[in-house]
């Protein structure tokens, strides 16, 4: 094997060596002939209708050429690309329509049988148009963290490392190679480097074919100039690139080999790039001078109608020859190469977790500081109140609100900024599931992790605030693992209802669901008998009554002798708390916990299996 489908290390003791962690993605390799023939793709509609969107669609593309699927917006481009990845949801087969027939290397599918792509990962790449990337990690980083994922677990990390220096070096990203991807809070790479970076991330397991689609899009000239030149290159090993785009500049449009200009779903032109002028110019629309082909191509198609395209000679059937072998998925190998464990896949997420908070701190600061100014506030309006004598009614009183309110507190910090976790890494995280990088368990474990310590911090700093502005007589480690556990049983409901919510800002709209049945039904606001009674058991669902009913056991119970005594046994005899089953309400909010982590890991479990 060459020097060139290996990476060269060299060892502690000096001497050179050659570890062959996976072919250099750069390196010749036998790619995929991927041929596709009266594929036809249609989406059922409310009406019963359906709407057509490929329309018996045959075409091919081989190894070693820059194959682009190009039509206007609409015409079925990203459509052809999810099928022939096999990237269509197959849990949502009720909602379209997919036929036709597809050969891999001499192997046919019946696309009516499905693609499962999950399976396929070692030998499909396939580049979203979106970022699916983290904010807060490096292009390094990015590579080193998706090859270490997928590839075997007897690979060292310094293996990896020299296989992430070269796919740096290859792609060009030598200079930004440890600048942050950046977002809208954290400054970062350009287009053209994140895209590159996107493509690395999939190149990490040598993969056949690469899929890309609308590569191009938000880039100027001359990054989408040098994305095509990574993609040549990639192209000239023998990988087989099928890519879509939009609208290319002549630069662009001139480095491509094949072209298949889709219009409304069916096939306008299928062949080298280069003929398709000439190819038009039979049809009597010929390119006008100092035009760029691309655009004129585009403007044909949606200027003319379907009959005038039809009868100038366009849409003729291409005739494709797919092999007479027949076999289902028969061109997905079988990888037995031992991977990560759960447990140390969790690890790598955990480290990649702690490094993203730690170098973008605006929401841990935004989040801290909520707690901070709350429990302030509180701390100014009820000042020394745990001092005050309790046979007073208004004092009393006063004690009792300034308890839930920083129950309330607790909550509310805690349960807003988890509704959006799940949402907000939404798309990286189907992109990492879809390509088997981890399980949606180690995913799960590594963000519980993270909330228990930023929980176990914001219930620190409240109860150190609270303890001393309020001067509470129940004991600090009391009232700090009463906050933190409530603030558990909170994150986990708030988790929960994020898991099975795709946006940010959908998510948010949700917090009033999770914020006011604690309100409505733990009974310090409405007496619990006034509750209509087909509702009352709402309130053993609410962790604000076991927080609450816990601190006032603590503040409340034995608090003194004579008219003290009998205020607090009647206060908490008003609001239907029993010092007698104070285990009770801690082992309800530990159940409370658990039970709704465990919707929350059913719920993510159910998202990540949609694209299985």
């Amino acid at each position: 094997m060459s020097d060139r489908n290996s990476i060269r290390t060299v060892g502690n003791s000096g001497e050179s060596k050659n570890y062959i962690i996976s072919k250099n993605p750069f390196a010749e390799k036998e790619g995929i002939c991927l041929a596709w023939k009266d594929v036809s793709f249609s989406v059922r509609q409310k009406n019963d209708d359906s709407k057509v969107i490929l329309r018996d669609v045959s075409g091919m593309v081989v190894p070693g050429e820059l194959n682009s699927i190009m039509g206007p917006s609409g015409s079925g481009k990203t459509s052809l690309m999810n099928i022939l990845s096999g990237r269509t949801i197959q849990s949502s087969r009720n909602f379209f329509d997919v036929k036709g027939t597809l050969s891999w290397n001499g192997n046919k599918i019946n696309l009516e049988d499905g693609i499962n792509a999950h399976q396929s990962s070692r030998m499909i790449a396939f580049v979203s148009q979106e970022n699916r990337l983290l904010p807060t990690v490096t292009p390094r980083e990015a590579i080193f963290f998706s090859a270490r994922m997928r590839l075997d677990k007897q690979v060292s990390d310094h293996e990896i490392q020299c296989l992430s220096n070269v796919m740096i070096h290859e792609l060009g990203l030598d200079d930004c190679a440890d600048t942050y991807v950046g977002g809208p809070l954290l400054n970062g790479l350009s287009g053209g480097e994140t895209k590159r970076t996107s493509i690395g991330v999939e190149l990490v397991v040598n993969p056949k074919i690469i899929f890309l689609d609308e590569p191009t899009s938000g880039l100027d000239s001359f990054s989408a100039l040098q994305l095509m030149k990574v993609l040549k290159r990639l192209a000239s090993t023998g990988t087989t690139i099928l890519f879509s785009i939009h609208q290319p500049s002549s630069s662009v449009y001139n480095s491509f080999d094949n072209l298949i200009l889709l219009n409304r779903g069916r096939v306008m032109f299928h062949g080298l790039s280069k003929d398709a002028p000439a190819y038009f110019a039979e049809r009597q629309f010929s390119v006008p001078n100092n035009y760029n082909p691309a655009d004129w191509m585009l403007d044909v198609s949606q200027m003319q109608t379907i009959e005038v395209l039809e009868a100038s000679g366009f849409f003729q059937n291409m005739s494709v020859d797919l092999p007479l072998k027949s076999t289902k998925n028969s061109y997905i190998r079988d990888e037995s190469e031992c991977k990560l464990s759960k447990i140390t896949a969790s690890g790598y997420l955990l480290r990649r977790e702690l490094y993203g908070l730690r170098r973008n701190t605006v929401p841990i600061r935004a989040r801290f500081g909520v707690t901070i100014v709350m429990n302030l506030l509180i701390g100014v309006i009820y000042f020394d109140i745990g001092s005050k004598s309790r046979d007073d009614p208004s004092h009393l009183q006063s004690q009792f609100g300034a308890n839930v309110l920083t129950l309330m507190t607790c909550i509310i910090s805690t349960a807003a900024p988890s509704l959006v976790t799940f949402p907000s890494e939404r798309s990286v995280f189907i992109r990492e599931y879809f390509t088997g990088h981890y399980a949606v368990s180690s995913y799960f474990l590594s963000r519980l992790v993270i909330e228990l310590i930023l929980n176990c911090c914001q219930a620190f700093i409240q109860a150190v605030l609270n303890h001393l502005c309020l001067s509470l007589t129940l004991p600090f480690l009391n009232l700090f693992l009463i906050y933190f556990v409530t603030a558990l049983v909170s994150n986990a409901t708030a988790v929960c209802v994020g898991s099975f919510v795709k946006d940010p800002a959908l998510a948010m709209e949700f917090l009033p669901i999770v914020l006011l049945p604690q309100l409505f039904f733990a009974g310090f606001f409405i007496v619990t008998d006034l509750i209509p009674l087909y509702l009352r058991w709402a309130r053993y669902l609410c962790s604000l009554f076991y927080g609450v009913a816990l601190v006032l056991v603590s503040e409340f119970d034995n608090c003194g002798e004579g008219a003290e005594e009998i205020a607090c046994e009647n206060l908490l005899e008003q609001v239907d708390v029993d010092a007698n089953l104070i285990l009770l309400y801690w082992g309800c909010l530990v159940a409370l916990f658990i039970t709704f982590r465990c919707f929350a890991l059913r719920f993510l479990i159910m998202n990540a299996k949609k694209f299985d």
